[in-house]
C-alpha cells in the first residue's frame, strides 16, 4: 500500500453502512498516511481530520473487543477489499488505519473480530442504532446558556454546573438518536461553542 493516499466523501445516506467511503484508489494524495511496520497493508493517518471522524460515527460499525484497550469502528472500502480501521480514544477523537484485504483480514483476526460475519450483516441490511453524547469543548460567550445546557443534561446544581462550563471539556451524557443529539451539536456551534459527539457509555 503507498504512503500516501487521497480522502473523498462518497455520496451516499446513514442507511448504508458502506456509502461514508469512496473507492480506495480516490483516498490517494489529499490526507497524509504512513505506513505501519511491521503491518504490510496498513497505513496510519498522520495528523487529525474532523471529516474522517464525522465519517466514522455516521456510517461505520463500533466494537468492543476484550483484544483492544480501545473502542474499534470499522468501515468497508472498495466494496470490501479494504476498510478503514479506526479507534476511539477516550477524549473521543480516533486514530485511523487504512487497510487492504490482507491487511484487514489479519488485523480482524488479531482483534478477534468476525469480518465474515460483519459482511454477511452489511449484505442483509443490519444497522446498529447508537445512542449518542455531545463532549463540549467550548461552551461560547453565553455562560448563562451553558450552564442551563450542562444542568439539563447532569444532575450537577447550579455552582457545579458553573464551574464546568469554566472548565471544558465536559461530556453532557444525552443518550440521544443521532438527529437529536445532532440538533443539539448545532444549536451549540450557532451560539459560537463547539464540540463532537460521542457514543454513549
Amino acid at each position: 500500500m503507498d504512503s500516501t493516499f487521497r480522502w473523498e466523501v462518497a455520496a451516499g445516506t446513514a442507511s448504508s453502512i458502506q456509502s461514508g467511503m469512496a473507492h480506495i484508489d480516490r483516498l490517494r494524495n489529499t490526507l497524509v498516511w504512513r505506513d505501519i511496520p511491521g503491518c504490510p497493508g496498513r497505513s496510519v493517518l498522520v495528523g487529525h481530520s474532523a471529516e474522517l471522524d464525522e465519517t466514522i460515527r455516521l456510517h461505520g460499525r463500533r466494537f468492543e473487543l476484550a483484544a483492544a484497550r480501545d473502542p474499534v469502528w470499522l468501515l468497508l472500502t472498495d466494496e470490501g477489499r479494504g476498510a478503514l480501521l479506526s479507534y476511539e480514544q477516550l477524549d473521543g477523537s480516533f486514530v485511523h488505519t487504512l487497510n487492504d484485504l490482507a491487511g484487514l483480514e489479519r488485523k480482524c483476526a488479531q482483534l478477534g473480530l468476525d469480518l465474515v460475519q460483519f459482511r454477511r450483516e452489511l449484505e442483509q441490511g443490519v444497522e446498529v442504532d447508537y445512542s449518542w453524547d455531545l463532549v463540549v469543548a467550548d461552551f461560547g460567550a453565553d455562560r448563562s446558556w451553558a450552564v442551563r445546557l450542562v444542568r439539563r443534561w447532569s444532575d450537577l446544581p447550579l455552582a457545579d454546573a458553573a464551574q464546568a462550563v469554566a472548565r471544558p471539556p465536559v461530556r453532557l451524557r444525552l443518550g440521544l438518536a443521532l438527529p437529536e443529539a445532532g440538533r443539539l451539536l448545532t444549536t451549540l456551534r450557532e451560539r459560537g461553542g463547539d464540540g463532537r459527539l460521542v457514543v454513549a457509555e
